[in-house]
Protein backbone atom coordinates (compact mmCIF):
# COMPACT_ATOMS: atom_id res chain seq x y z
CA UNK A 1 0.00 0.00 0.00
CA UNK A 2 1.27 3.25 -0.72
CA UNK A 3 3.09 5.45 2.09
CA UNK A 4 0.58 7.70 3.56
CA UNK A 5 -2.46 5.98 2.86
CA UNK A 6 -4.75 4.07 5.37
CA UNK A 7 -6.22 0.27 4.64
CA UNK A 8 -9.45 1.80 2.78
CA UNK A 9 -6.76 3.51 0.60
CA UNK A 10 -8.26 7.41 1.66
CA UNK A 11 -5.42 9.89 2.16
CA UNK A 12 -4.34 9.96 5.82
CA UNK A 13 -4.00 13.63 5.48
CA UNK A 14 -7.32 13.95 4.54
CA UNK A 15 -8.98 11.70 7.46
CA UNK A 16 -6.80 13.83 9.98
CA UNK A 17 -8.31 16.61 8.66
CA UNK A 18 -12.00 16.11 9.39
CA UNK A 19 -11.63 15.47 13.13
CA UNK A 20 -9.20 18.48 13.45
CA UNK A 21 -10.72 20.60 15.84
CA UNK A 22 -8.52 23.63 15.42
CA UNK A 23 -9.33 23.82 12.00
CA UNK A 24 -12.65 25.75 11.19
CA UNK A 25 -15.36 23.49 9.85
CA UNK A 26 -17.27 24.92 6.70
CA UNK A 27 -21.07 24.05 6.02
CA UNK A 28 -21.24 22.64 2.58
CA UNK A 29 -22.98 25.37 -0.22
CA UNK A 30 -26.44 23.08 0.29
CA UNK A 31 -26.58 22.32 3.75
CA UNK A 32 -29.30 24.77 4.14
CA UNK A 33 -32.75 23.73 2.32
CA UNK A 34 -33.09 26.61 -0.87
CA UNK A 35 -36.28 28.18 -1.95
CA UNK A 36 -38.34 28.03 -5.26
CA UNK A 37 -40.27 30.56 -5.03
CA UNK A 38 -39.19 33.77 -7.31
CA UNK A 39 -38.36 36.87 -4.49
CA UNK A 40 -40.09 39.82 -5.87
CA UNK A 41 -40.87 43.51 -4.47
CA UNK A 42 -43.72 42.09 -3.04
CA UNK A 43 -41.65 39.46 -1.03
CA UNK A 44 -41.81 40.06 2.87
CA UNK A 45 -38.88 39.05 4.64
CA UNK A 46 -39.21 35.13 4.97
CA UNK A 47 -41.62 35.17 2.65
CA UNK A 48 -39.67 35.34 -0.59
CA UNK A 49 -38.69 31.73 0.88
CA UNK A 50 -40.69 29.04 0.35
CA UNK A 51 -40.95 26.57 2.57
CA UNK A 52 -42.87 23.21 2.83
CA UNK A 53 -46.62 23.32 2.64
CA UNK A 54 -46.47 19.85 0.37
CA UNK A 55 -49.78 19.15 1.33
CA UNK A 56 -51.69 21.95 0.45
CA UNK A 57 -49.96 22.18 -2.93
CA UNK A 58 -51.14 18.87 -3.65
CA UNK A 59 -54.64 19.69 -2.94
CA UNK A 60 -54.12 23.09 -4.61
CA UNK A 61 -52.90 21.14 -8.14
CA UNK A 62 -55.81 18.31 -8.13
CA UNK A 63 -58.31 20.99 -8.13
CA UNK A 64 -56.61 22.83 -10.52
CA UNK A 65 -56.55 19.73 -12.83
CA UNK A 66 -60.11 19.30 -12.32
CA UNK A 67 -61.17 22.28 -13.15
CA UNK A 68 -61.95 23.81 -9.77
CA UNK A 69 -60.86 27.35 -8.47
CA UNK A 70 -59.53 27.37 -5.22
CA UNK A 71 -59.88 29.83 -1.83
CA UNK A 72 -57.50 29.54 1.02
CA UNK A 73 -59.04 30.86 4.16
CA UNK A 74 -57.08 30.87 7.46
CA UNK A 75 -55.71 33.16 10.02
CA UNK A 76 -54.23 36.26 9.88
CA UNK A 77 -50.15 35.51 8.66
CA UNK A 78 -50.49 31.99 8.06
CA UNK A 79 -48.88 32.52 4.41
CA UNK A 80 -52.29 32.25 2.28
CA UNK A 81 -50.42 35.37 0.01
CA UNK A 82 -47.09 33.20 0.18
CA UNK A 83 -48.72 29.73 -0.69
CA UNK A 84 -50.86 31.08 -3.27
CA UNK A 85 -47.55 33.09 -5.61
CA UNK A 86 -45.47 30.13 -4.70
CA UNK A 87 -47.87 27.79 -6.02
CA UNK A 88 -48.83 30.20 -8.91
CA UNK A 89 -45.33 30.85 -9.71
CA UNK A 90 -44.51 27.14 -10.33
CA UNK A 91 -47.62 25.39 -11.43
CA UNK A 92 -47.72 23.35 -14.57
CA UNK A 93 -43.66 24.03 -15.58
CA UNK A 94 -43.99 27.85 -14.99
CA UNK A 95 -46.38 28.05 -17.75
CA UNK A 96 -48.37 30.70 -16.67
CA UNK A 97 -48.85 34.20 -16.34
CA UNK A 98 -49.95 35.30 -12.75
CA UNK A 99 -52.41 38.67 -12.36
CA UNK A 100 -52.66 39.79 -8.59
CA UNK A 101 -55.34 42.08 -7.25
CA UNK A 102 -54.10 43.15 -3.68
CA UNK A 103 -56.75 44.30 -0.98
CA UNK A 104 -59.95 45.93 -1.08
CA UNK A 105 -58.47 49.15 -3.24
CA UNK A 106 -58.04 46.46 -6.39
CA UNK A 107 -60.63 44.13 -5.91
CA UNK A 108 -63.49 46.11 -7.45
CA UNK A 109 -64.51 45.71 -10.85
CA UNK A 110 -63.51 48.71 -12.56
CA UNK A 111 -60.10 47.89 -11.42
CA UNK A 112 -60.06 44.47 -12.52
CA UNK A 113 -61.45 45.34 -15.66
CA UNK A 114 -58.63 47.91 -16.54
CA UNK A 115 -55.70 46.02 -15.32
CA UNK A 116 -56.61 42.72 -17.84
CA UNK A 117 -57.78 45.42 -20.66
CA UNK A 118 -53.88 46.91 -20.02
CA UNK A 119 -52.60 43.38 -20.50
CA UNK A 120 -54.28 42.23 -23.60
CA UNK A 121 -53.73 45.93 -25.01
CA UNK A 122 -49.80 44.46 -25.04
CA UNK A 123 -50.91 41.43 -27.25
CA UNK A 124 -53.54 42.97 -29.63
CA UNK A 125 -53.82 46.87 -29.26
CA UNK A 126 -56.86 47.23 -31.57
CA UNK A 127 -58.92 44.77 -30.13
CA UNK A 128 -58.33 46.25 -26.84
CA UNK A 129 -58.99 49.62 -27.94
CA UNK A 130 -62.23 48.51 -28.75
CA UNK A 131 -63.07 46.56 -25.73
CA UNK A 132 -61.74 49.63 -23.59
CA UNK A 133 -64.78 51.67 -25.24
CA UNK A 134 -67.15 49.17 -23.53
CA UNK A 135 -65.18 49.32 -20.44
CA UNK A 136 -66.18 53.11 -20.92
CA UNK A 137 -69.45 52.93 -21.97
CA UNK A 138 -71.85 53.29 -19.32
CA UNK A 139 -74.74 51.53 -20.78
CA UNK A 140 -72.96 48.50 -21.46
CA UNK A 141 -73.93 45.93 -18.51
CA UNK A 142 -70.49 45.04 -16.68
CA UNK A 143 -71.21 41.41 -16.71
CA UNK A 144 -70.85 41.59 -21.01
CA UNK A 145 -67.37 43.79 -19.92
CA UNK A 146 -66.35 40.96 -17.94
CA UNK A 147 -67.37 38.21 -20.88
CA UNK A 148 -65.72 40.59 -23.51
CA UNK A 149 -62.05 40.12 -21.51
CA UNK A 150 -63.04 36.32 -20.97
CA UNK A 151 -63.67 35.71 -24.84
CA UNK A 152 -60.52 37.79 -26.19
CA UNK A 153 -58.05 37.78 -23.54
CA UNK A 154 -58.31 34.69 -21.33
CA UNK A 155 -59.78 32.94 -23.74
CA UNK A 156 -56.79 30.39 -25.26
CA UNK A 157 -53.97 31.59 -22.65
CA UNK A 158 -52.64 30.35 -19.71
CA UNK A 159 -53.10 32.33 -16.95
CA UNK A 160 -53.59 32.76 -12.96
CA UNK A 161 -55.83 35.20 -11.00
CA UNK A 162 -54.97 35.71 -7.56
CA UNK A 163 -57.50 37.73 -5.54
CA UNK A 164 -55.44 38.48 -2.24
CA UNK A 165 -57.11 39.61 1.12
CA UNK A 166 -60.49 39.62 0.11
CA UNK A 167 -61.39 40.14 3.43
CA UNK A 168 -61.25 43.68 2.58
CA UNK A 169 -64.34 43.23 0.65
CA UNK A 170 -66.14 41.24 3.10
CA UNK A 171 -67.56 43.87 5.21
CA UNK A 172 -71.02 44.90 5.64
CA UNK A 173 -72.35 48.74 5.10
CA UNK A 174 -71.21 49.38 8.81
CA UNK A 175 -67.37 48.29 8.09
CA UNK A 176 -68.04 45.13 10.16
CA UNK A 177 -66.50 41.96 9.03
CA UNK A 178 -69.05 38.90 8.04
CA UNK A 179 -68.17 36.03 5.62
CA UNK A 180 -69.92 37.04 2.10
CA UNK A 181 -68.82 40.15 -0.18
CA UNK A 182 -70.03 43.13 0.94
CA UNK A 183 -71.57 44.28 -2.60
CA UNK A 184 -73.94 42.42 -4.16
CA UNK A 185 -72.73 43.77 -8.05
CA UNK A 186 -68.83 42.41 -6.70
CA UNK A 187 -70.25 39.06 -5.30
CA UNK A 188 -72.42 38.68 -8.78
CA UNK A 189 -69.23 39.72 -10.75
CA UNK A 190 -66.54 37.46 -9.19
CA UNK A 191 -69.29 34.44 -9.46
CA UNK A 192 -69.47 35.45 -13.28
CA UNK A 193 -65.94 35.43 -13.46
CA UNK A 194 -65.51 31.98 -11.73
CA UNK A 195 -68.63 30.17 -13.74
CA UNK A 196 -67.10 31.27 -17.07
CA UNK A 197 -63.25 31.58 -17.24
CA UNK A 198 -61.98 29.43 -20.26
CA UNK A 199 -60.22 25.93 -19.74
CA UNK A 200 -56.97 27.00 -19.02
CA UNK A 201 -57.44 30.07 -16.80
CA UNK A 202 -57.69 29.44 -12.74
CA UNK A 203 -58.25 31.70 -9.74
CA UNK A 204 -57.45 32.08 -6.47
CA UNK A 205 -58.36 33.58 -3.37
CA UNK A 206 -56.87 34.60 -0.29
CA UNK A 207 -59.13 35.47 2.56
CA UNK A 208 -59.51 35.50 6.36
CA UNK A 209 -62.72 34.26 6.42
CA UNK A 210 -65.06 32.14 4.20
CA UNK A 211 -66.11 33.69 1.12
CA UNK A 212 -69.78 31.94 1.75
CA UNK A 213 -71.57 33.26 -1.63
CA UNK A 214 -69.25 31.91 -3.66
CA UNK A 215 -68.98 28.53 -1.70
CA UNK A 216 -70.28 26.70 -4.74
CA UNK A 217 -68.28 27.82 -7.17
CA UNK A 218 -64.59 27.31 -5.44
CA UNK A 219 -63.52 24.91 -3.72
CA UNK A 220 -62.29 26.38 0.13
CA UNK A 221 -59.25 25.07 1.53
CA UNK A 222 -58.95 26.22 5.56
CA UNK A 223 -55.02 26.76 6.03
CA UNK A 224 -53.31 25.17 8.95
CA UNK A 225 -50.64 26.18 11.04
CA UNK A 226 -46.68 24.91 9.86
CA UNK A 227 -45.80 21.67 11.10
CA UNK A 228 -42.62 21.12 13.26
CA UNK A 229 -40.75 19.96 9.95
CA UNK A 230 -41.84 23.25 8.24
CA UNK A 231 -40.87 25.37 11.36
CA UNK A 232 -37.34 23.59 11.62
CA UNK A 233 -36.61 24.04 7.70
CA UNK A 234 -38.12 27.88 7.49
CA UNK A 235 -35.98 28.58 10.67
CA UNK A 236 -32.64 27.62 9.30
CA UNK A 237 -33.54 29.00 5.91
CA UNK A 238 -33.46 32.47 7.29
CA UNK A 239 -29.39 33.39 7.96
CA UNK A 240 -30.91 35.69 10.97
CA UNK A 241 -32.98 33.47 12.34
CA UNK A 242 -30.91 30.15 12.20
CA UNK A 243 -28.31 32.35 14.50
CA UNK A 244 -31.08 31.30 17.75
CA UNK A 245 -29.59 28.90 20.03
CA UNK A 246 -30.45 25.18 19.53
CA UNK A 247 -31.45 25.03 22.87
CA UNK A 248 -33.93 27.34 22.51
CA UNK A 249 -35.44 26.57 19.27
CA UNK A 250 -37.84 24.15 20.89
CA UNK A 251 -39.37 26.84 23.07
CA UNK A 252 -39.84 29.25 19.88
CA UNK A 253 -41.28 26.21 18.21
CA UNK A 254 -44.18 25.86 21.11
CA UNK A 255 -44.50 29.94 21.52
CA UNK A 256 -44.79 30.68 17.77
CA UNK A 257 -46.81 27.50 17.19
CA UNK A 258 -46.13 27.23 13.23
CA UNK A 259 -47.17 30.77 12.70
CA UNK A 260 -45.22 32.40 9.91
CA UNK A 261 -46.00 35.86 10.54
CA UNK A 262 -44.11 35.58 13.96
CA UNK A 263 -41.32 34.31 12.56
CA UNK A 264 -41.06 36.92 10.47
CA UNK A 265 -41.78 39.67 12.95
CA UNK A 266 -39.06 37.55 15.58
CA UNK A 267 -37.04 38.40 12.65
CA UNK A 268 -37.33 42.17 11.62
CA UNK A 269 -36.32 42.45 15.37
CA UNK A 270 -33.15 40.31 15.32
CA UNK A 271 -31.92 42.11 12.62
CA UNK A 272 -31.60 45.10 14.81
CA UNK A 273 -30.60 43.47 17.86
CA UNK A 274 -28.50 40.40 17.16
CA UNK A 275 -28.43 38.64 20.58
CA UNK A 276 -31.65 36.61 21.09
CA UNK A 277 -33.52 36.99 23.93
CA UNK A 278 -37.24 35.96 24.68
CA UNK A 279 -38.63 39.78 24.98
CA UNK A 280 -37.95 39.42 21.32
CA UNK A 281 -40.14 36.78 21.11
CA UNK A 282 -43.04 38.12 23.31
CA UNK A 283 -42.49 41.25 20.99
CA UNK A 284 -42.74 39.26 18.18
CA UNK A 285 -46.51 37.45 19.78
CA UNK A 286 -47.55 40.96 20.66
CA UNK A 287 -47.11 41.82 17.03
CA UNK A 288 -49.28 39.18 15.62
CA UNK A 289 -52.17 39.74 18.53
CA UNK A 290 -52.87 43.52 16.91
CA UNK A 291 -52.43 41.62 13.14
CA UNK A 292 -54.89 38.89 13.75
CA UNK A 293 -57.90 41.63 14.74
CA UNK A 294 -59.49 39.20 17.21
CA UNK A 295 -61.46 40.93 19.19
CA UNK A 296 -63.08 42.08 15.65
CA UNK A 297 -64.14 38.58 14.71
CA UNK A 298 -65.18 37.40 18.25
CA UNK A 299 -67.73 40.00 18.56
CA UNK A 300 -69.04 39.05 15.34
CA UNK A 301 -70.20 35.17 16.74
CA UNK A 302 -73.36 34.10 18.07
CA UNK A 303 -73.67 33.51 22.02
CA UNK A 304 -73.37 29.97 21.58
CA UNK A 305 -70.08 30.42 18.93
CA UNK A 306 -68.89 32.75 21.51
CA UNK A 307 -69.46 30.14 24.73
CA UNK A 308 -68.59 27.03 22.84
CA UNK A 309 -65.22 28.86 21.80
CA UNK A 310 -64.18 29.26 24.99
CA UNK A 311 -64.16 25.93 26.07
CA UNK A 312 -62.59 25.40 22.43
CA UNK A 313 -60.01 27.97 23.44
CA UNK A 314 -58.63 25.63 26.17
CA UNK A 315 -57.31 22.80 24.97
CA UNK A 316 -53.64 22.80 23.94
CA UNK A 317 -53.46 20.28 20.71
CA UNK A 318 -55.39 18.43 18.19
CA UNK A 319 -58.64 17.51 20.28
CA UNK A 320 -61.00 14.60 19.20
CA UNK A 321 -64.80 16.22 19.33
CA UNK A 322 -65.66 13.36 22.13
CA UNK A 323 -63.54 15.45 24.54
CA UNK A 324 -65.08 18.65 23.76
CA UNK A 325 -68.33 16.99 24.47
CA UNK A 326 -67.64 15.66 27.47
CA UNK A 327 -66.79 19.34 28.69
CA UNK A 328 -69.23 20.82 27.37
CA UNK A 329 -72.03 18.15 27.88
CA UNK A 330 -73.36 19.05 24.26
CA UNK A 331 -73.79 16.39 21.62
CA UNK A 332 -71.20 15.96 19.19
CA UNK A 333 -73.79 16.51 16.39
CA UNK A 334 -74.73 20.04 17.58
CA UNK A 335 -70.96 20.63 18.53
CA UNK A 336 -69.73 20.01 14.90
CA UNK A 337 -71.55 22.87 13.16
CA UNK A 338 -70.52 25.36 15.58
CA UNK A 339 -66.93 24.24 15.14
CA UNK A 340 -66.89 24.63 11.23
CA UNK A 341 -68.50 28.12 11.65
CA UNK A 342 -65.08 28.92 13.94
CA UNK A 343 -63.01 27.74 11.21
CA UNK A 344 -65.07 29.60 8.63
CA UNK A 345 -63.95 32.53 10.70
CA UNK A 346 -60.39 30.97 10.66
CA UNK A 347 -60.68 30.40 14.90
CA UNK A 348 -59.45 26.61 14.91
CA UNK A 349 -58.83 24.56 12.71
CA UNK A 350 -61.01 21.52 12.09
CA UNK A 351 -60.40 18.11 9.90
CA UNK A 352 -62.50 15.62 8.26
CA UNK A 353 -61.93 13.27 10.87
CA UNK A 354 -63.41 15.45 13.49
CA UNK A 355 -60.60 16.31 15.16
CA UNK A 356 -60.04 20.40 15.83
CA UNK A 357 -57.23 22.62 17.31
CA UNK A 358 -57.03 25.94 18.30
CA UNK A 359 -54.11 28.45 17.25
CA UNK A 360 -51.69 29.53 20.77
CA UNK A 361 -51.60 32.47 20.40
CA UNK A 362 -55.51 32.84 19.53
CA UNK A 363 -55.92 30.78 22.74
CA UNK A 364 -53.39 33.24 24.51
CA UNK A 365 -55.49 35.41 23.43
CA UNK A 366 -58.78 33.82 24.85
CA UNK A 367 -57.33 33.89 28.17
CA UNK A 368 -56.03 37.00 28.19
CA UNK A 369 -59.06 39.11 27.08
CA UNK A 370 -62.09 37.45 27.28
CA UNK A 371 -62.61 33.74 29.27
CA UNK A 372 -62.21 33.84 33.13
CA UNK A 373 -59.86 32.44 34.85
CA UNK A 374 -61.83 30.22 37.05
CA UNK A 375 -63.57 28.78 33.93
CA UNK A 376 -60.38 27.67 32.42
CA UNK A 377 -59.45 25.77 35.53
CA UNK A 378 -62.51 24.25 35.47
CA UNK A 379 -62.59 23.00 31.77
CA UNK A 380 -59.68 22.09 31.98
CA UNK A 381 -59.56 19.79 34.89
CA UNK A 382 -62.94 17.97 33.04
CA UNK A 383 -60.50 17.69 30.11
CA UNK A 384 -58.03 16.19 32.27
CA UNK A 385 -60.33 13.83 33.52
CA UNK A 386 -61.56 12.71 30.16
CA UNK A 387 -58.06 12.18 28.81
CA UNK A 388 -57.01 10.02 31.98
CA UNK A 389 -60.14 7.96 31.63
CA UNK A 390 -58.85 7.27 27.61
CA UNK A 391 -55.80 6.64 28.51
CA UNK A 392 -53.76 3.38 28.33
CA UNK A 393 -50.22 1.91 28.77
CA UNK A 394 -49.32 1.69 25.26
CA UNK A 395 -50.01 5.13 24.27
CA UNK A 396 -49.19 7.25 26.66
CA UNK A 397 -49.96 10.57 24.85
CA UNK A 398 -53.85 10.59 26.71
CA UNK A 399 -51.92 10.55 29.97
CA UNK A 400 -49.66 13.22 28.88
CA UNK A 401 -52.47 15.53 28.18
CA UNK A 402 -54.30 14.50 30.55
CA UNK A 403 -51.30 15.56 33.14
CA UNK A 404 -50.85 18.80 30.91
CA UNK A 405 -54.49 19.82 31.81
CA UNK A 406 -54.19 18.94 35.31
CA UNK A 407 -50.89 21.76 35.54
CA UNK A 408 -53.50 24.36 33.66
CA UNK A 409 -56.17 23.32 36.39
CA UNK A 410 -53.97 24.18 39.10
CA UNK A 411 -54.64 20.30 40.24
CA UNK A 412 -51.52 19.15 41.90
CA UNK A 413 -52.52 16.15 43.69
CA UNK A 414 -54.11 14.84 40.77
CA UNK A 415 -50.96 16.68 38.21
CA UNK A 416 -48.69 14.69 40.41
CA UNK A 417 -50.45 10.83 40.44
CA UNK A 418 -50.54 11.52 36.56
CA UNK A 419 -46.92 12.36 36.88
CA UNK A 420 -45.83 8.91 39.27
CA UNK A 421 -47.73 6.94 36.44
CA UNK A 422 -46.06 8.29 33.44
CA UNK A 423 -42.43 7.97 35.59
CA UNK A 424 -43.29 4.35 36.07
CA UNK A 425 -43.77 3.31 32.82
CA UNK A 426 -41.60 5.23 31.10
CA UNK A 427 -39.18 3.27 33.27
CA UNK A 428 -40.67 0.25 32.44
CA UNK A 429 -39.92 1.09 28.50
CA UNK A 430 -36.55 2.60 29.24
CA UNK A 431 -37.62 6.09 27.89
CA UNK A 432 -34.43 7.37 30.42
CA UNK A 433 -34.80 11.04 28.89
CA UNK A 434 -38.26 11.35 29.05
CA UNK A 435 -37.86 10.38 33.21
CA UNK A 436 -34.88 13.02 33.54
CA UNK A 437 -37.49 15.88 31.12
CA UNK A 438 -40.65 15.09 33.10
CA UNK A 439 -38.86 15.45 36.98
CA UNK A 440 -36.76 18.42 35.69
CA UNK A 441 -40.32 19.65 34.59
CA UNK A 442 -41.51 18.88 38.19
CA UNK A 443 -38.61 20.69 39.99
CA UNK A 444 -38.88 23.62 37.45
CA UNK A 445 -42.76 23.93 38.96
CA UNK A 446 -41.67 24.28 42.71
CA UNK A 447 -44.70 23.14 43.90
CA UNK A 448 -43.53 21.93 47.22
CA UNK A 449 -40.76 20.75 49.61
CA UNK A 450 -42.17 17.06 49.23
CA UNK A 451 -42.83 17.11 45.79
CA UNK A 452 -39.06 18.37 44.78
CA UNK A 453 -37.73 15.95 47.18
CA UNK A 454 -39.62 12.83 45.52
CA UNK A 455 -38.15 14.58 41.91
CA UNK A 456 -34.77 14.47 42.94
CA UNK A 457 -34.95 10.96 44.30
CA UNK A 458 -36.31 10.13 40.83
CA UNK A 459 -33.42 11.65 39.47
CA UNK A 460 -30.87 9.94 41.74
CA UNK A 461 -32.36 6.38 41.08
CA UNK A 462 -32.27 7.15 37.15
CA UNK A 463 -28.43 7.95 37.51
CA UNK A 464 -27.82 4.70 39.63
CA UNK A 465 -29.57 3.09 36.47
CA UNK A 466 -27.43 4.58 33.81
CA UNK A 467 -24.07 4.20 36.22
CA UNK A 468 -23.94 7.85 37.12
CA UNK A 469 -23.22 7.33 41.25
CA UNK A 470 -21.83 10.70 41.70
CA UNK A 471 -24.47 12.46 40.53
CA UNK A 472 -27.02 9.84 42.21
CA UNK A 473 -25.22 10.33 45.69
CA UNK A 474 -26.16 13.75 44.99
CA UNK A 475 -29.02 13.67 44.44
CA UNK A 476 -30.15 11.73 47.66
CA UNK A 477 -27.48 14.00 49.79
CA UNK A 478 -30.02 17.16 48.43
CA UNK A 479 -33.49 14.60 49.74
CA UNK A 480 -31.73 14.04 52.87
CA UNK A 481 -31.35 17.65 53.56
CA UNK A 482 -35.37 18.28 52.42
CA UNK A 483 -36.38 15.67 54.98
CA UNK A 484 -34.36 16.84 57.80
CA UNK A 485 -35.59 20.44 56.94
CA UNK A 486 -39.29 19.08 56.78
CA UNK A 487 -38.81 17.30 60.47
CA UNK A 488 -37.01 20.44 62.06
CA UNK A 489 -39.94 22.85 60.85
Amino acid sequence: MPNGFNACGVSKSVVGALIDKTQPYHLPDNFYPLSSFLKTKQSRLIGEGFIGRKRYLIQMRQAFRAGRHVCLHGLGGLGKTTLAEAFAHNYDNHSHTTVIFRNGSQINEAHILNTLNKRFAKINSDLAEQIQQAIDDPQTDVLDKLQLLIDNYLNGRKTILIFDNVEDVQMDAGGAYQRSIGSESLSAFLRHLCHNTPKNCHIIFTTRYKIEDLADVVEHLALDKMGYAEQYRLLNYSQILRGIPLQDRDDVYKRLDGHPRGYEYLEALLKHDKTFSWQQVSKAEGDVFENLLLAKVYERLTESEKAIFQMVSVFIARTPLAALAAVSGENEADLLPILQSLQDWSLCFLEKEGQFEVHRLTREWMAQNVTLAEKVEEWALKAGEYFHEQSDFENLIFLELAKEYYEIAEEWQLFMMTFSTLVTFYNLKGFNDRILELNQIILSKNIDEETNSKAIENIGHLNIKLGFYEEALASFEHCLKIHKKSIII
